[in-house]
């Protein structure tokens, strides 16, 4: 759980880190259309320099905008995602320390409530748990999504 924990939590960094990035080029290029656009309007480039020079930087600037949204909406996700994590790591760390206080009865309800099946064989049991997947899963659910 700690690995996935950790893991979940470097993807999110990374996404942060991305979106931070992204930004910080975005003003990058923002300031680099600036300053074509002043020398074009005082005279030290011809106009057909001037399309030389800002037509490619409005182009990149125009895909970083684009990527903007989708890099918060992960990164949205993900923290909503960490936070259940948490969670029902919390919980089930309280459910471990009360676990020898709890009746007979509501152990089996829980057990019930997270195991899908137990298959007896010969010298070996094989306890399947309800599947709940990864949060790296989710997430490549949810590029899917954003993408379509």
């Amino acid at each position: 759980m700690a690995v996935h924990l950790q893991k979940a939590h470097e993807n999110l960094t990374e996404k942060e880190t991305l979106l931070h990035i992204n930004r910080n080029e975005a003003q990058k290029v923002r300031d680099e259309m600036t300053r074509t656009h002043r020398l074009y309007l005082e005279g030290e480039i011809t106009s057909q320099g001037f399309g030389q020079f800002y037509k490619p930087a409005e182009e990149r600037l125009n895909q970083l905008l684009a990527e903007l949204p989708k890099l918060e909406a992960e990164i949205a996700y993900l923290k909503v995602t960490n936070l259940s994590v948490e969670e029902v790591t919390s919980e089930a760390e309280k459910l471990y320390s009360q676990w020898p206080t709890l009746s007979l009865e509501n152990k089996r309800s829980i057990i019930e409530a997270i195991i899908e099946k137990i298959t007896v064989g010969k010298g070996e049991i094989d306890i399947s748990l309800y599947y709940m997947p990864s949060s790296e899963e989710l997430v490549k659910n949810q590029q899917v999504v954003l993408r379509r």
